[in-house]
C-alpha cells in the first residue's frame, strides 16, 4: 500500500503528463501540487453521526463533571462546588505523588498536577476539553449543513472536490478551460484532463466514475480560477468560551486551598 508521499509524486507526474510536461530535474517548473485533503471528513453519513454523536456526548458529560466542581449563577459568577470532595481529592492524589517515581514526561504532569492541587488542574483539563469538544459540535455542525442535510443520496463529494482542484490547476497553469470527452471505441477518457482524473481517482482509492464528478467541476470554473491567487489558510475563529478560565480557577484557588 502507497503511503501518502508515494501518493503524492505519483499524482505530480500525472499532474505533469496532463500538462504535457516532463520532470527532468529539480529545476524544472512544477505545477501548483494538487490538494488532496477531504473537505468533508467523512466518507458516509453513518461515519458523520457516530462522530457527531460522540462528541455531543462528549460535551455533556464533560461539562457534567465540571459541575461537580464549580457553578456559575445568573451574575457570571463561579462558586466551589462538593469542597468537602476536592479537598480529599487533593490529599490522596498527593500521597500518591510522593511516593511516585517519574520515569516520563507523563508522570511528571501527574506529579505537577498532585502537587499544586490535583483537582484545580483536573477542572482547568476539563474546561480546555469542553471548549474544544464544543469548537469540533460547531464544526460538524457546519458540515451537516453543508454536506449531509440533502433528501437524497449525497454525491461523492471527494470526487467533486479533487475534480474541481485538478481542472483550477488546469486553468492556471495553460490558460485554457478542461474539457471531458470519451473514446468512440470504449467510451474511456478521451482528454488530458479526463484522463488524468481517472488514473488520480485510482490513486487515491476513489471508487465512482468520473462523468459527473467532472462535469459538476467544469460548471464551477469561472473567469477567476485563471488569475493566479496567493495561498491562505482559513481561520476558525473559536467559540466564545462557555466558561472564563480565569475566573473558574481563581475561584477554585480562593475556595479550596489544598489541606495539609
Amino acid at each position: 500500500m502507497q503511503n501518502k508521499y508515494e501518493k503524492l509524486a505519483e499524482i505530480e507526474a500525472v499532474t505533469m503528463a496532463m500538462l504535457g510536461r516532463k520532470t527532468q530535474n529539480a529545476l524544472s517548473p512544477r505545477p501548483r501540487a494538487l490538494d488532496i485533503s477531504k473537505a468533508n471528513e467523512h466518507d458516509s453519513k453513518k461515519e458523520f453521526t457516530e462522530e457527531l454523536k460522540a462528541v455531543e456526548a462528549g460535551l455533556k458529560y464533560t461539562d457534567s463533571m465540571i459541575k461537580l466542581f464549580v457553578i456559575r449563577d445568573e451574575q457570571g459568577k463561579h462558586t466551589l462546588q462538593n469542597k468537602r470532595m476536592t479537598a480529599r481529592i487533593d490529599k490522596i492524589v498527593r500521597q500518591d505523588v510522593d511516593r511516585m517515581l517519574v520515569e516520563n514526561q507523563f508522570d511528571l504532569i501527574h506529579v505537577n498536577m498532585g502537587k499544586v492541587g490535583y483537582s484545580v488542574g483536573l477542572l482547568m483539563t476539563l474546561l480546555r476539553t469542553s471548549q474544544a469538544f464544543d469548537e469540533r459540535l460547531s464544526q460538524l455542525q457546519d458540515q451537516e449543513e453543508e454536506f449531509w442535510s440533502l433528501g437524497h443520496r449525497a454525491p461523492n463529494y471527494y470526487a467533486r472536490t479533487i475534480s474541481l482542484r485538478l481542472a483550477r490547476i488546469y486553468c492556471l497553469e495553460t490558460g485554457g478551460k478542461p474539457t471531458f470527452g470519451t473514446a468512440s471505441d470504449g467510451g474511456h477518457p478521451s482528454t488530458a484532463f479526463a484522463k488524468a482524473v481517472e488514473q488520480i481517482f485510482d490513486i487515491l482509492g476513489i471508487g465512482c466514475d468520473i462523468r459527473g464528478p467532472i462535469e459538476w467541476a467544469l460548471m464551477q470554473i469561472d473567469e477567476n480560477d485563471f488569475v493566479p491567487r496567493r495561498d491562505a489558510l482559513q481561520d476558525y475563529l473559536p467559540k466564545p468560551k462557555p466558561h472564563s478560565e480565569s475566573a473558574v480557577v481563581d475561584a477554585f484557588l480562593g475556595a479550596n486551598k489544598p489541606s495539609e
